[in-house]
């Protein structure tokens, strides 16, 4: 029999770009080295990429981490004004080992989402909220907002790209959820669904925004300010 089917998988999860204050930003710590027998050729002053399976020694900083526990390798991106700084993950790793005095641990890194290298700033993981096989329901007149923009700089979007959108935690949404984009001229209270240019479901939740991947496209010509509904939430 075929496994239940996750809305939003463990990848599109952890591996989520976010919107986070940088002055207010505190990691949880960096990449202090992979562990890993040099090759004669390279240069050990480079900081060096983690691949997947690699093993890693985390510095904790604002963090107390113990075997098990998921954090994520991130990375600063464009500034989007008063919504923030684009944090892009580049990996995410599983703690192994811990130590005694409880400032470095081992891990291994479990999934890779970009160049992930010594010296990226990590994050504790959010637990994984999503139980495969529970599916979103239709939902009449749900919370409305806008199109923040995209998470990579460009002006058409496709499907699987990921946007913005200026609704999150604070306002009901949870991963899963799915909202329509309507044209700018549409109000999304009064929109009906026979106008929407595309349909986003989201994959990562803070609380004041939300990441959401394109999984329907109507017409690429998106753009920031664009109004949005949420026209299926999941189960709480």
């Amino acid at each position: 029999s075929k496994e239940p089917r996750a809305v939003v998988s463990l990848s599109d999860f952890y591996g989520a770009a976010v919107l986070a204050d940088r002055n207010a930003f505190a990691s949880a710590g960096v990449t202090a080295r992979v562990v890993a027998e040099p090759h004669p050729s390279v240069d050990i002053k480079l900081a060096r990429a983690a691949r997947l399976n690699d093993e890693v020694v985390l510095h904790l900083t604002g963090a107390d981490a113990g075997v098990g526990d998921y954090l994520k390798a991130v990375q600063w991106g464009r500034s989007m004004g008063d919504a923030g700084h684009v944090l892009y993950t580049v990996g995410a790793v599983r703690v192994t080992r811990t130590y005694p005095s409880r400032d470095s641990v081992r891990a291994e890194v479990i999934q890779i989402f970009g160049d992930y290298r010594v010296g990226d700033l990590m994050l504790m993981a959010e637990e994984y909220p999503i139980v495969p096989g529970m599916e979103s329901e239709v939902e009449e007149g749900g919370p409305v907002g806008t199109v923040l923009g995209f998470t990579e700089d460009q002006t058409l979007v496709a499907t699987t790209e990921t946007i913005f959108l200026d609704v999150g935690a604070a306002d009901g949404v949870h991963v899963g959820d799915v909202f329509a984009i309507f044209p700018s001229t549409a109000t999304a209270e009064v929109a009906v669904f026979a106008d929407r240019l595309s349909v986003v479901r989201v994959v990562h939740t803070s609380e004041e925004t939300a990441t959401a991947r394109v999984t329907e496209l109507r017409d690429a010509g998106m753009r920031p300010g664009a109004p949005v509904r949420r026209v299926e939430r999941m189960p709480q």
